[in-house]
């Protein structure tokens, strides 16, 4: 990227007006130039909307799109739609990220011309203090390689944050709407596009991990959804990638136990329960036998030995 080109980035705003001004002030003090800020206001009822509004009438770079709730894959989708950058980045609404987020990424991609640009994040509590970690290393990956690194969830994982994208492959693959967990069934796909990913593993992006949020909510129908992206990825690798099934086989075992852990003594959904267990004991040699497999699904794996009422009863405890 010798030019500078104009970069978007999409925040899905809904009912977070308690993090909102945080997230907004740490993309206001980017120090990446050419810089576009798309706010969408997902139906907030909270007061959401007017701060986004304020922060718009305060500073050029910021616009805000106001839509009915249709859901945060529906919001990145707008926002991917209106967006005049060139490449298109996502932050969540409650999380904030390093002044060099956007221009880190922008130039280990263009260093190794690279269509996509990775770095790392850090979890963290609301109101825990957080500092960026630079680091010097940057990884360059072919598709297959980066796809089998986020599959095992160690240097990167599906997040749709911390990753710099063609605007116009966002486009062309849209995030799938009326569904959560959206980003399982969307990123692989993006990163499938690429001859070449850069990843650099500086923490440029704090993750606030609070209640209420889709990764710590309890169970709903819409929890399946998990599932039906993971199916969708395993389909996607075995038809196009066998070579790295093995990854593959780790990510789908790690949707399924966190789907039928969430589940825990949910009255009903017998045949879906059962359905999950099966292809989760399928899967648990080859992720006991598989080295590369993070340490929590091997030890899933190990816990599903034990019956399926022990591992529900201490899933969530010991690897949720």
């Amino acid at each position: 990227m010798s030019k500078l080109p104009l970069v978007t980035v999409v925040v899905p705003v809904y009912n977070v007006g308690k993090y909102l001004e945080a997230s907004v002030k740490s993309l206001l003090a980017q120090d990446y130039p050419s810089l576009e800020i798309l706010l969408v206001d997902d139906g907030s009822t909270d007061g959401s909307g007017e701060i986004c509004d304020r922060f718009a009438a305060e500073d050029p770079r910021v616009r805000v799109l106001h839509q009915k709730n249709q859901g945060q894959a529906a919001a990145r989708n707008h926002g991917v739609a209106r967006a005049r950058g060139e490449y298109t980045a996502f932050i969540d609404s409650d999380d904030y990220v390093a002044p060099n987020y956007i221009s880190y990424m922008a130039e280990i991609m263009g260093r190794e011309a690279a269509q996509i640009g990775i770095c790392d994040l850090s979890q963290c509590m609301p109101g825990q203090e957080w500092r960026p970690v630079i680091r010097e290393e940057v990884r360059v990956m072919d598709a297959p390689q980066a796809l089998e690194t986020m599959f095992y969830q160690r240097d990167f994982t599906t997040s749709p944050c911390c990753k710099l994208y063609p605007t116009a492959w966002l486009r062309e693959i849209p995030f799938p709407e009326g569904r959560i967990h959206e980003d399982l069934a969307t990123v692989y796909k993006l990163l499938a596009r690429a001859d070449r990913v850069a990843y650099g593993p500086s923490v440029l992006y704090c993750y606030i991990q609070r209640k209420g949020s889709t990764e710590h909510s309890g169970f709903s129908v819409k929890t399946f959804d998990h599932k039906t992206s993971a199916d969708e990825l395993y389909a996607f690798v075995e038809a196009h990638y066998p070579q790295i099934l093995p990854a593959a086989v780790c990510r789908r075992f790690s949707a399924y136990c966190q789907v039928i852990g969430r589940m825990g003594r949910e009255p009903g959904y017998r045949q879906e329960k059962q359905d999950l267990w099966k292809q989760i004991c399928r899967d648990r040699w080859q992720v006991l036998g598989n080295t590369r497999a993070r340490t929590k699904n091997r030890l899933a794996a190990l816990l599903t030995l034990l019956g399926p009422q022990v591992f529900v009863r201490i899933y969530a405890k010991v690897c949720g």
